[in-house]
């Protein structure tokens, strides 16, 4: 996810990560900030997420930044430049069978915008 809207920011942003394989496996979350520095976390870190792992075809639920920064900075990572963050997403299951969706929604709430 190259566009990860700043934790905390004026939009709220979230993530759903899906697993479209016939395997169950685990889930690493790489958090990048501006200024390319790292921290890599495991799906169980975040906020909400009872577990590392993905069942098959299983779907998270729908994860706040802010948590998932907050489970990175946990392990040293801070925000720089504005904010905004990458995430990278691996898992332990077939290639190219993971899918991960950003989207945020307006300051009303009325109405969101993917991001892919």
């Amino acid at each position: 996810a190259d566009l990860v809207l700043k934790p905390g920011g004026p939009y709220s942003n979230y993530v759903r990560i899906s697993n479209l394989s016939s395997i169950t496996g685990n889930v690493y979350i790489t958090v990048i900030n501006d200024a390319g520095q790292t921290a890599t976390i495991n799906l169980g870190d975040v906020a909400g997420q009872t577990s590392n792992s993905l069942d098959a075809r299983a779907s998270t639920t729908q994860m706040d930044i802010q948590a998932i920064y907050n489970a990175a900075a946990a392990k040293g990572l801070t925000l720089s430049a504005d904010g905004k963050l990458r995430l990278v997403v691996d898992a332990e299951v077939t290639a190219g069978q993971l899918s991960i969706q950003t989207y945020t929604v307006a300051k009303d709430g009325n109405s969101f915008a993917t991001f892919n």
